[in-house]
Parts: C-alpha cells; structure tokens; sequence
C-alpha cells in the first residue's frame, strides 16, 4: 500500500504525509496490535485518494512511458503492430499461399505464450514502474528484473520445447516458423539476462512491457477486430463464386446433371476456376451430392476452423462442427470445427 501511495500522492505532499501515515501506524501497531494496524493502514491510505492529495494526471499516466527511449517506442509499437497484422492478414484479399496460414499460426501461439507470460511480464512491469524516481539507489535482482527475467526465459524454453514436439511427433509443420522465431529469441535474450545479473543500479527496463502488450493487443483483435474483419472476407469470396455458380447451373440445364468435378467445366462453360482471392482459402472446394451440389471454402479463425457452404437446397451436412449458422447471402451457411 506505501508503494500505491508513492504512486498517486503528489510529490510535493509525499514526505509529510507519509511521515504522518508511518506514526499513526506504530502508535495503532501499539494500541490495537499489528494486523489490526495494517488493516488501518490500508484504509488510511485509500482515503487520501482524493484530487486534492494525488499528483497531476500527467505524473500519474505519461511520466513511467517517458522513461523509454524512442528505439523502445518504435520497437514496441511495431511489434504489437505486427502482431495485428500476422492476425488479420489471412482475411485480407490477394493471393492465397499456405504461409499466411504459417504466419496467423505464429501470432496464435505468440499469442498464448504471451498470455502464460502474463503474470510474470504484468509484476514484473509493476516493479519496473516502482523503480521511477528512485534512479541510483542499490538494488538486488528481484528488482533489477533478473530473476522475472529468468522465469521468463524458462517458460519460453519449455513453451519452445513442447512446439518442438508437436512438430516431431505430430508433424505439425506449420509450427515450425514459431519454434524458429521463440529459439531465436531465447538466443537473442540471454546476454541480456547476464547484463541484468550484473546490475546494480535501479534503471527502467521496459522489456516487460513488450511481454505484456501483445497479448493484450491480441485479445483486443480477437474480440473486436476478427469477427467483422472475418465477416468481410467471407463475402468477399462468397461473391467470388457468382461466375461458378452461373457455369454450374448452365452446365446442368444443357447437360441434364451436374458436372462430377470443377474441371469439367472448363473450358466450354467457364474459362478459369475463380478462386476465393483471400489470402487465407487457398480455392473453392465441389462436391456433386445427388441433385444438388455443395460449394465450400475454409477460413482459419485461429484454434477454430470455419468452413463456409452453399448448397442450393439448403441440405447441408459438414461432421465434426461444434456451431453453425446462416450466412448473409440466402443459400450460404457456415460451420466453426475444433
């Protein structure tokens, strides 16, 4: 509680007030014992959480982010930046390619490995704001960082460990590119641990911020950004399929059923097989089913698999879904898969 009222107290009541709240404590220490003092201690200082008694709004909010250089800033913007990107990028239109999808599995696992991070970067970020305007004094190595330091490289060397499995065990190759881009970090990371190892000093380190605003940002995307963003592309490319449509149709009326594959089509009744031009659904899937015929594509939302189809008789059938429902367009309907 001393620490939050260092924070929030202006400077310039700090000393007194805080001479003030130590005497009342050793006197309530000797009248009423000491957990009873500690619990009005804590009262005493949540009621000087007044405008009156805090300090400005700027010490409060921008003075700890102006400790970091602008080589902080830029590296911590542009990561979080990245991060939205890799999310979003495989429902943006343009070619598809099987590395976004390497890509939005990157930003997945960064994204969880953040979230494990989480409690160690978020103290570890409480004890670096706690260093702000205490420059010089000695230190040990709980707040120089180095042992938060630690824990956090040893929860990325298992978290890089057990990628590594999958990839061996499963063949998940589309992991690979995480397991790279975690061992290089830990490679990258170490001779910073030891420089930590060897202050002594107290100097803002904002390294647990970046731990902590990804995930953050990362959530925030997830709940905010990728269901429209999902949403758009899957009209995108359902509007995509007006041309195959048509031919399909046309190849029926003129050939009495429907073809048995795309290719049949080509190339008296459609030129090229449209695509669903999002970078994240490489083509559109055919299957004839009797008098009818579905039409699917897939959309990767990150652990869950969407698969979007249509079906002219709105007899759908897609095993294995967990949810459904009706798309925008009459006819269309699309499916969430674990």
């Amino acid at each position: 509680m001393l620490q939050l009222f260092r924070w929030f107290c202006h400077p310039d009541f700090q000393e007194e007030i805080e001479g003030d709240l130590l005497e009342q404590f050793h006197l309530n220490v000797e009248e009423y014992g000491l957990n009873q003092a500690k619990w009005h201690f804590v009262l005493d200082v949540l009621l000087l959480f007044r405008p009156e008694i805090m300090g400005n709004f700027y010490q409060l909010t921008f003075y700890p982010f102006q400790q970091m250089y602008t080589s902080h800033w830029v590296k911590l913007i542009g990561l979080n930046v990245l991060f939205i990107a890799i999310i979003l990028l495989r429902f943006v239109p343009g070619p598809p390619n099987q590395v976004v999808i390497a890509f939005a599995t990157f930003g997945l696992v960064g994204g969880v490995l953040g979230l494990i991070l989480g409690p160690v970067s978020l103290l570890w970020t409480i004890v670096e704001f706690q260093k702000l305007g205490r420059k010089g004094q000695a230190s040990n190595h709980w707040k120089t960082g180095y042992y938060f330091a630690i824990v956090a490289a040893v929860i990325c060397a298992l978290y890089f460990l057990f990628t590594l499995a999958l990839i061996i065990t499963e063949t998940a190759y589309v992991l690979l590119p995480s397991a790279i881009v975690i061992g290089l970090a830990l490679w990258m990371i170490i001779p910073g641990i030891k420089k930590l190892q060897q202050k002594e000093r107290m100097v803002f380190n904002p390294t647990p911020l970046y731990l902590f605003s990804v995930p953050l940002v990362a959530l925030l995307v997830h709940a905010f950004l990728v269901v429209p963003v999902s949403n758009f592309s899957r009209s995108y490319a359902i509007k995509k399929t007006e041309p195959l449509i048509n031919a399909i149709e046309t190849f029926k009326a003129k050939e009495g059923h429907y073809p048995a594959s795309i290719t049949d089509l080509q190339p008296v009744y459609l030129n090229k097989v449209p695509r669903p031009a999002i970078m994240g659904s490489e083509r559109f899937l055919y299957e004839r089913t009797g008098d009818a015929y579905n039409l699917s594509f897939p959309q990767h939302l990150g652990a869950t698999e969407e698969w979007v189809v249509y079906n002219k008789n709105n007899r759908y059938d897609r095993k294995g879904h967990f949810a459904s429902f009706e798309a925008e367009v009459p006819n269309w309907r699309y499916y969430w898969l674990d």
